[in-house]
């Protein structure tokens, strides 16, 4: 959270918590239906590691584009945060099914 302006910190963890929730909710659902390693059985380690590896690319690209551009607020923030969590959430459920 240092890394971003001040007025850019709320918009940033609210893309960070909602990432997280999702993340959560996606390894809990992989494992209620019976599958802890994905459905398919292309990779061998468990959905919360590939989820943690996704998210973190995701993380670390948007804290990236916060600190490249410092003076953006508001609604651009806000553009940006929802492009980038649903982009993290479809990534992140193509790499949990496999």
């Amino acid at each position: 959270m240092i890394v971003v302006q001040k007025r850019q910190r709320w918009w940033t963890l609210a893309f960070l918590g909602t990432c997280m929730l999702m993340m959560r909710l996606q390894t809990e659902m992989m494992a209620a239906i019976g599958y802890p390693s994905g459905i398919l059985p292309l990779m061998h380690s468990p959905v919360f590691f590939r989820g943690l590896g996704v998210y973190s690319v995701f993380y670390a690209l948007y804290l990236l584009l916060a600190l490249w551009s410092p003076k953006t607020e508001g609604m651009m923030l806000m553009a940006s945060a929802l492009s980038l969590f649903f982009l993290a959430l479809f990534v992140s459920t193509l790499f949990m099914v496999l």
